[in-house]
Parts: C-alpha cells; structure tokens; sequence
C-alpha cells in the first residue's frame, strides 16, 4: 500500500515537473518569436523609418482683447503640410460676428514665415471657437502665432 503512494507521488511530482517544463518552452518560444517581430521591424540598411507625428505647443496669445489658447502644429510629413490649431475664447463683453483675420506664422527671429487667413462667423461671449488650417509646407519653425483683423 505504501509503495503504490509512492509511487503516485512520484507521478506527480513528474508530471508536476513535466508541466513547469512545457510553460517554460512555450514562455522561449514567444519570447523567441517576439523578439523576431522586433528585429524584422527595425530600420535595415537603407531604408528610411516613417517619421512620428511631433505636435508643437505655442505660447497662448491674445487676440481683440479675446484669449487665444490650445495653440498647436502639427507636422503632416505625408503631405508636406502643417497643420495649426488654435481655440478663441471670447472673454470680452461683446459678440464677435463675420469677422476676418490674418493668422501670422512668427519664427524666433520675428520673421513671418506663413500665414493664412480665416473666419469667425459668430462667437457670444464667453464662447469658444475651435480653428484648424492646413498650410503647406513645414512651418514648424513657428515660434509664435499673431492674429489681426
């Protein structure tokens, strides 16, 4: 009787240890495998990566005594373009109606190195309009934006 105990204990602990072997070949393999994937997506000799998508962050403006915020470019390498994004807060007292403006692209050497013009149809007070403009080119040299009627 004791020597059938045993000898369960020891097909257990071999299929114990059978097991641990098995989750341990299975973990080689996708690692193995994932570090594969890895080197086959790394840059080969000669070929070039696809550039990440950088978002540039401006200095917050104003604009008609009205705060200009969330100001961002964003480089479209695919396209050669620029997008540029900006929120109008009308924090004055008054409603601003069909009014156009120039939006100015200023390097850090205060040279206008793009603009692009565009328009408020209607914005209440305390109202906030969203402008989104794509200019091409790369004009992420912008340090800052300037806005005028």
């Amino acid at each position: 009787m004791r020597e059938k105990r045993k000898v369960r204990k020891g097909k257990v602990i071999l299929v114990g240890i059978a097991i641990v072997i098995i989750i341990a070949v299975i973990a080689a393999i996708i690692i193995n495998v994932i570090n594969k994937n890895n080197k086959s997506e790394s840059k080969k000799p000669g070929e070039t990566t696809k550039k990440e998508t950088v978002v540039y962050d401006l200095p917050d403006i104003t604009y008609s005594d009205m705060k200009v915020t969330n100001i961002e470019m964003e480089y479209l390498s695919e396209n050669n373009e620029t997008m540029v994004s900006m929120v109008i807060n009308n924090t004055t007292e008054n409603a601003v109606s069909q009014e156009s403006l120039t939006a100015y692209l200023i390097d850090k050497d205060g040279n206008t190195i793009g603009q692009t013009k565009t328009y408020i149809e209607s914005l209440k007070p305390g109202e906030q309009y969203s402008i989104s403009v794509i200019l091409k080119g790369d004009l992420t040299a912008t340090s800052q934006i300037k806005l005028q009627k």
